[in-house]
């Protein structure tokens, strides 16, 4: 996975509702743009810029967030394999759970509506 995909991923995994229309009018990049992007299309420097105000924004909204994030940089280097791959697996199960969450809370949503 590369940058702009990791970006586009942490924008949609903080905005999860947003549609590509409301993207487009909040970064103030052409429609047509953004769906490209969310498509593969190769993404300009300002654009990524773009994306990671809202993304860094969001991220410094909730303090325990960035203490958690340092900590987990600091804590890195000294985990063997093992200990990261248990790591990994935690965060996934948790990403996974809150997934599922979200799709049924909006399936139940749409259902009620």
């Amino acid at each position: 996975m590369n940058l702009q995909q990791k970006t586009l991923m942490r924008y949609r995994y903080y905005f999860p509702h947003e549609t590509l229309r409301e993207i487009a009018f909040k970064t103030n990049i052409n429609f047509t743009r953004v769906f490209r992007l969310y498509n593969g299309l190769a993404m300009r420097l300002e654009e990524f810029e773009i994306f990671s105000k809202f993304i860094q924004e969001k991220e410094s909204s909730n303090p325990k967030s960035l203490k958690v994030k340092k900590v987990f940089e600091e804590l890195v280097p000294s985990l063997t394999d093992q200990e990261l791959d248990e790591w990994i697996e935690i965060f996934h199960r948790r990403l996974y759970r809150q997934k599922l969450i979200s799709q049924f809370s909006s399936e139940a949503t749409s259902i009620l509506a």
